[in-house]
């Protein structure tokens, strides 16, 4: 059940984010969701583009320092 409405808070925040690509604060909600997901590479990704449009910042910067160390450490990504 919750990985049917992450996927679809992703989808959501991707309309968003097409509509409004310098919206920081989708992109580091939409990386918190897919650190939920175990996509740990493309949750880095959305808070280095929240940290590109806000480099201050600091939830995404927070988040980006979690999602490294859980890289750093070997943490399994979930395929999908």
């Amino acid at each position: 059940m919750q990985l049917g409405r992450n996927r679809k808070a992703v989808a959501i925040y991707d309309i968003i984010i097409e509509l409004d690509p310098a919206n920081e604060v989708v992109w580091n909600r939409r990386g918190e969701v897919l650190v939920k997901m175990g996509r740990y590479k493309d949750a880095q990704q959305c808070f280095e583009n929240a940290l590109k449009y806000m480099p201050t910042y600091q939830r995404a910067s927070d988040n980006k320092t979690k999602v490294m160390a859980l890289l750093q450490s070997g943490g399994k990504e979930d395929a999908e």
